[in-house]
């Protein structure tokens, strides 16, 4: 695995659920995250299909890559 992506799913133990109080990595809410010519995309999902939170917490996971 590349160091970059290593780097990014450190960070998103940092994402936190506001709903469950845990992390989206231990959530099992990230699939996938790779890299291509310098642009991130992530494979998530969010908790339930309804998730009041899901805006915030995709914005959540926006700037922690874009900080990172």
């Amino acid at each position: 695995m590349d160091d970059k992506i290593k780097t990014i799913r450190k960070h998103l133990f940092d994402v936190i659920d506001p709903d469950m109080k845990i992390d989206i990595i231990n959530l099992g809410l990230i699939y996938n995250v790779e890299l291509n010519d310098g642009i991130c995309n992530i494979e998530m999902t969010m908790p339930t299909r309804s998730c009041q939170f899901g805006e915030s917490m995709t914005q959540n996971v926006i700037n922690t890559v874009e900080k990172n």
